[in-house]
């Protein structure tokens, strides 16, 4: 609180995350600036890797946590599982083993794959960009930075309708939104995505163009009017 008190601005990298700040220090809400996380783009843009599987498939990446949603998007998936796709999830963490069992017990885990946090950048870059989508399940999310990710490799992607990724992005045009939590709406998204290759196409192509407004050339020039004003 004394740092907080003290400082001369107060940035956080979303409307959420204002929203959230000013609740618990509403004294300091002027304070407050945001700026958007930034990424290199260009990284993302190619890659000399293979994609991990050679199947149609929907891709997961990042921390497997309660607050990702990682088990709604397995209970989802098991409603599609007759449709002949896998599911690839990549990262680590504390329900990594749940997970497992989960699709253990819905009888997928031949169509779950697990790389259990150890695919290279490129490899990740890779098999993202090959994905027919990617899903963020998350119930609680500041941000989004996979939203970035997934726009910069031109991959359409599904996204639960909650915090940093609510600001972030537009349903229909940037991605698709699911309710937050709710089962049957992701899996219907699911169905959606995978039967309408104009709309993947289409949120491709707009993720695409979006995606260059956070590359750090532009989020770096936001920073440094940030200390100018301060200055």
């Amino acid at each position: 609180r004394n740092l907080l008190n003290c400082a001369a601005k107060i940035i956080v990298n979303s409307a959420y995350m204002k929203s959230e700040f000013e609740k618990s220090y509403p004294s300091l809400a002027a304070k407050v600036k945001i700026i958007p996380n930034g990424l290199n783009v260009d990284l993302y843009s190619k890659s000399t890797s293979k994609p991990y599987i050679n199947d149609p498939y929907i891709f997961y990446v990042g921390r497997i946590v309660e607050k990702k949603g990682v088990d709604l998007l397995v209970k989802a998936f098991y409603k599609l599982k007759d449709l002949g796709l896998k599911l690839i999830i990549e990262g680590t963490g504390e329900e990594l083993d749940k997970i497992k069992d989960t699709a253990k017990k819905l009888g997928i885990e031949q169509q779950v794959i697990f790389t259990n946090g150890k695919l290279s950048t490129d490899e990740k870059i890779s098999t993202m960009r090959n994905a027919l989508f990617g899903v963020i399940p998350s119930r609680i999310e500041p941000f989004g930075i996979v939203a970035l990710e997934f726009m910069a490799t031109e991959t359409p992607f599904i996204a639960s309708k909650t915090g940093g990724l609510n600001d972030l992005l537009k349903d229909g045009e940037t991605c698709l939104f699911f309710e937050n939590g709710n089962i049957d709406d992701l899996a219907s998204k699911m169905e959606s995505m995978l039967n309408d290759r104009s709309l993947r196409e289409s949120l491709s192509k707009n993720g695409k163009n979006e995606v260059q407004k956070y590359k750090w050339e532009s989020i770096s020039d936001k920073y440094l009017s940030c200390f100018n004003e301060i200055l």
